[in-house]
């Protein structure tokens, strides 16, 4: 089921740069994952609203993903895609084998 490759993209701290100008620092770890759009209809009213597609990514429960982190989608069907993560990791395989995260798109 874990067929893709996501990089868990977690916001680090702000350094000053040569000039004074802050800059973010970015830490990427790679998951395997399975990402799909959600299909409810809450989800397609929302994309028809705001042009944002809802998807549903799970990952091993091995795989830490803080709060404030971003998903990168780095193979598989929708290579390219950046995910806002909802902070709240659901079990639901019942065995904790495996998170499912349910994210909107940044565009």
């Amino acid at each position: 089921m874990l067929n893709v490759t996501v990089d868990i993209l977690t916001p680090g701290s702000q350094t000053k740069d040569a000039y004074g100008a802050w800059t973010d620092t970015v830490t990427a770890v790679s998951s395997r994952a399975a990402v799909q759009i959600d299909t409810s209809q809450e989800s397609m009213e929302f994309e028809r609203q705001t042009k944002k597609r809802t998807f549903n990514v799970y990952v091993p429960n091995s795989a830490t993903v803080p709060v404030n982190a971003r998903l990168k989608v780095t193979s598989g069907e929708y290579t390219g895609t950046l995910i806002d993560s909802n902070p709240a990791k659901a079990d639901h395989a019942g065995r904790s084998t495996y998170w499912m995260l349910r994210g909107t798109e940044v565009l």
